[in-house]
């Protein structure tokens, strides 16, 4: 079973991006930080770390 712990870390993560680029939607956010790779298989320590480094460079 995944850690529940790390959804709260992602929305944190999520809403500091979106709140640093409001123009953006959900839906381009992912693409972006999902680098060529299918979000369905991004698993969410890497999307959380994506996120980390694009809240320090955006």
């Amino acid at each position: 079973m995944r850690d529940p712990k790390r959804i709260e870390e992602v929305i944190t993560q999520l809403r500091e991006f979106w709140y640093q680029n409001p123009d953006l939607r959900l839906g381009q956010i992912l693409t972006i930080l999902s680098k060529k790779t299918d979000v369905f298989y991004l698993e969410d320590d890497e999307l959380i770390k994506r996120l980390k480094e694009a809240n320090s460079t955006f």
